[in-house]
């Protein structure tokens, strides 16, 4: 169930800002989605060794800037001149965008670690939360839509060739529908990464979602309760149906029930 559709108080067990819901899941529709294809890729052993090369080092240069970044070295302006790697231009500006979103995430994470640190102290608790450093292990490579082309059986990307940066030719093999979606939509980006022991391409797209028929109606699963049951919307006005009976969403009702019915499985056992 996507979590922006319909919320859920997970103390209650109940919705809340029904209208929200309705009026969320009227907008959605027609939206659009991103989905991705895997291509396999047919190569030769030099440009087998070049791309893994780039994979590397592409993850190299990625852990190298997010310790760079924690040793308090500002990385707010960093270029691709600044950043020391053998790759081309293209892929040095995604490692920067790949490192900051990383070094945001850890940032955010220290901060929740020292509130819950500060609160066990409060507590008079001795267990403390700490926060590790991610470093990126699997080796991949991202490309962005503008710096590679799919021509038939073949796709091109730019990697470094004797400290130079030039285009490689690699045969792939694609079905019919996938040739049909990339023909139907614009690619977004391609992912170049290790499947099973082999080096594979994902490529994404964008594609129109569904058309989805609500006629006034959401439903959901209310899964945060001992007592299974769904709830659903209709033009700002909800219900919630349990194991046979309607319980209104009310917390003190729908605690009740929820007593109720454990109560009555228990004299039934």
């Amino acid at each position: 169930m996507d979590k922006q559709l319909f919320r859920i108080n997970c103390r209650w067990c109940s919705t809340f800002c029904h209208q929200t819901i309705h009026r969320e899941s009227e907008t959605r529709i027609g939206a659009s989605m991103k989905l991705s294809e895997t291509v396999k890729l047919y190569m030769s052993k030099t440009q087998y060794t070049l791309v893994r090369n780039t994979m590397d080092t592409y993850i190299a240069t990625v852990n190298s800037i997010v310790r760079d970044a924690v040793d308090g070295q500002s990385i707010a302006k960093l270029t691709t001149k600044d950043a020391e790697a053998d790759l081309p231009s293209a892929l040095k500006n995604q490692c920067i965008r790949d490192a900051k979103s990383i070094v945001t995430k850890y940032n955010k994470a220290c901060r929740d670690a020292g509130c819950k640190n500060a609160e066990s102290s409060k507590q008079g608790k001795d267990a403390k939360v700490a926060c590790r450093l991610p470093v990126l292990k699997r080796p991949c490579c991202y490309i962005n839509n503008q710096n590679f082309k799919i021509n038939g059986d073949h796709t091109e990307f730019p990697v470094m060739v004797n400290g130079k940066c030039k285009r490689i030719s690699v045969r792939i093999k694609m079905t019919d529908q996938q040739k049909s979606v990339f023909a139907a939509s614009k690619p977004g980006t391609m992912r170049i990464v290790m499947k099973n022991k082999r080096i594979v391409a994902q490529v994404v797209y964008e594609a129109a979602e569904p058309e989805l028929l609500t006629e006034g109606h959401v439903m959901g699963w209310i899964l945060a309760s001992s007592v299974r049951r769904s709830a659903g919307v209709r033009m700002a006005v909800s219900n919630s149906t349990g194991t046979g009976v309607r319980i209104k969403l009310c917390a003190g009702t729908m605690l009740q029930n929820a007593r109720h019915c454990r109560n009555g499985r228990r004299s039934q056992c």
